[in-house]
């Protein structure tokens, strides 16, 4: 048993009133009312779910090496979770969804598999806004063949539905010896889009 010294008790106290605001352990909790209907019944505002939107490249996904200095589609391969009211992912295969109007966070995480030297980075594209974002650069030796991540967070207003294109560039310095192709750039990555708004 906890007793406070104003008679506030929580558990079975023989001399607690329930109206000098005891917690008893064998009624019901009501909050914002007075008559609750369950062990917990909450009155009011509600906390909803954030939507979300999540696509995935798969770990085995292959990607065409871009020609230096273009910028080319994400191949994504999985639409993990949509639950943005009115965005649509037909495309998500090119790296592009439409999203409705709104406030959104948006975190991008793309690796690439470090099977030759070359310089990679990824950037967030809103043609009709001529909004570029640009994330994080990464240059690899070609040493190893661990994946290197390059990673974006930014935030994002947008007016009315609008077409988000999510896109990476690759400049090739050299292969390695024993690998001279570049076929297979990417070993997993993701774009997470929260509506914030």
């Amino acid at each position: 048993m906890l007793r406070a010294t104003e008679g506030i008790a929580v558990g079975t106290y023989s001399n607690a009133s329930t109206s000098s605001g005891n917690i008893l352990t064998s009624g019901s909790v009501g909050i914002g009312t007075t008559t609750p209907q369950a062990a917990l019944h909450v009155v009011g505002s509600t906390i909803t779910a954030p939507q979300v939107l999540q696509l995935e490249i798969d770990v085995s996904g292959t990607a065409p090496q871009s020609t230096n200095s273009t910028w080319t589609g994400i191949p994504y391969t999985t639409v993990a979770i949509n639950t943005i009211t009115g965005a649509t992912t037909s495309n998500y295969g090119t790296g592009s969804v439409s999203l409705p109007a709104g406030q959104y966070e948006i975190e991008l995480s793309q690796d690439f598999l470090n099977n030759a030297a070359f310089t990679a980075t990824i950037r967030l594209n809103v043609p009709s806004l001529s909004l570029l974002q640009y994330g994080s650069s990464v240059f690899t030796g070609g040493a190893t063949w661990m994946p290197v991540t390059a990673r974006l967070h930014t935030y994002l207003t947008l007016p009315s539905t609008t077409s988000v294109d999510f896109e990476y560039w690759v400049n090739v310095v050299a292969y390695l010896a024993s690998n001279n192709s570049f076929s297979t750039p990417f070993k997993g990555g993701y774009v997470t889009v929260y509506r914030l708004q």
